[in-house]
């Protein structure tokens, strides 16, 4: 669902409630921060909603370890919110319910969550997404608190941050499994990412969010620490991917059904992008070594790229209305339900 925000504040207005009172009998938040960039929002009235969240939130969680690491996730996180200065700001152009609420950094003692009016205003106790998003936006800053430095370059590195990504897909998938289902009344969404969690540990779930091929990822990240462990060579590699390529180019072409057209589709754009950030580290001179060299060295590697880029400019379009549709759908189907 997210990427890292950092906010600069400079010379704009900026309307703020600093360490608001309790003001209902929850009494959970007591050191925070709520912030709005437009005057019309009425920070009294989210204050009030985020409060009920966290609080209903924590019911859920508190005393039941069902699942180790979504608990830890929830454990650290609050305990950060209840006792530190804690930001959230409001931000009315978040209009959507599925990307409502993101972790963010402003520096390194002001941490905190953005949340989308649309996200705040259907909240209700009875609402299961409301909670799935918290958690997967809660494993993000435990992450951080974490891990830190090594979390901030996410900003700069795609493959640390589809590892934090995928870190809190799983939580929030396993939150799903262990703290909701058979309590709530789960949207289209939470059971799609059920059903991926359970059949194929989430593959299909990143290729829908994240836009990236789990399994495909995966092979490159545990090919490259072979590579540096000395346990597999340059040679076996670049066969390895002539193989692997030819047999993903050969399954696009495969008459399946829209979803797993689309599920092939991303597995050959991951494939590609991966490829070649092998040769990073697979050629001897990166920094000098042209593309044109590298093709004409691995003919065959420069044949399963071009294909790809050729599909990826002839029907990259279609996948890109069906996907947002099917993201449309879990939307709507959440509005509709509440």
């Amino acid at each position: 669902m997210k990427k890292i925000l950092f906010i600069f504040i400079a010379f704009f207005l900026v309307f703020s409630l600093s360490c608001l009172p309790k003001e209902d009998d929850s009494g959970f938040l007591s050191q925070y921060e709520i912030l709005s960039d437009e005057s019309e929002i009425d920070l009294n009235k989210y204050h009030k909603i985020i409060n009920e969240l966290l609080f209903n939130f924590d019911n859920i969680m508190k005393d039941n370890q069902s699942s180790k690491y979504a608990y830890d996730a929830y454990f650290l996180s609050m305990e950060y919110i209840k006792n530190n200065v804690t930001i959230f700001r409001i931000n009315p152009e978040m209009n959507t319910i599925l990307s409502g609420m993101q972790f963010y950094v402003e520096d390194e003692n002001r941490i905190g969550f953005i949340f989308g009016t649309k996200f705040l205003d259907t909240y209700n106790a009875d609402s299961s997404i409301h909670y799935s998003i918290l958690i997967h936006e809660c494993r993000h800053m435990h992450d951080y608190l974490i891990s830190g430095d090594y979390f901030l370059s996410a900003t700069t590195n795609e493959k640390v941050n589809l590892l934090f990504e995928m870190d809190a897909l799983r939580i929030e998938a396993e939150f799903i499994k262990h703290y909701l289902q058979g309590k709530y009344n789960l949207s289209q969404f939470e059971l799609y990412i059920l059903t991926s969690l359970e059949s194929d540990n989430l593959n299909s779930a990143s290729m829908m969010i994240h836009r990236e091929h789990r399994e495909i990822f995966l092979y490159f990240y545990d090919l490259e620490e072979s590579y540096f462990e000395n346990k597999i060579s340059r040679e076996t590699i670049i066969e390895q991917l002539i193989h692997n390529g030819n047999i993903i180019l050969e399954e696009y072409y495969h008459p399946y059904p829209d979803y797993i057209h689309f599920f092939n589709y991303i597995g050959l754009c991951t494939f590609n992008k991966y490829m070649l950030r092998a040769f990073s580290y697979l050629v001897e001179n990166p920094e000098t070594t042209t593309w044109d060299e590298v093709f004409e060295k691995y003919p065959e590697i420069a044949r399963i790229h071009k294909v790809i880029i050729e599909i990826q400019n002839r029907d990259g379009m279609e996948h890109t209305q069906y996907l947002q549709a099917v993201i449309d759908y879990w939307e709507n189907e959440i509005l509709n339900n509440l």
